[in-house]
């Protein structure tokens, strides 16, 4: 059947920390404010470092990739008023 059309992908910059790179796919989450984004099985397709004030102050950047099917949004009861942000890896927070 070969893989479901389309793709789907997160571009994250300037985390103050790194996301550890895994050969095998994984369950990524991005909430923001009052919306969770979830890819199921995605990966890490390009990642990028700004050492330019030194490793203390460093920011990573990556953007995750999987196909279509594995995407989903939904909106959080009772966040509409959040304005934060997060990345969690195999559903934890």
């Amino acid at each position: 059947m070969g893989n479901p059309p389309g793709t789907s992908s997160f571009t994250v910059e300037a985390l103050s920390l790194q996301i550890e790179q895994n050969v095998n796919a994984q369950d990524y989450s991005l909430i923001i404010g009052a919306y969770q984004l979830d890819m199921v099985n995605g990966s890490i397709d390009s990642r990028t470092h700004n050492l330019a004030v030194g490793d203390l102050f460093g920011s990573y950047n990556y953007v995750i990739g999987g196909t279509a099917d594995g995407f989903n949004m939904v909106n959080i009861p009772g966040s509409a008023d959040t304005l934060g942000m997060g990345l969690s890896l195999d559903g934890s927070v």
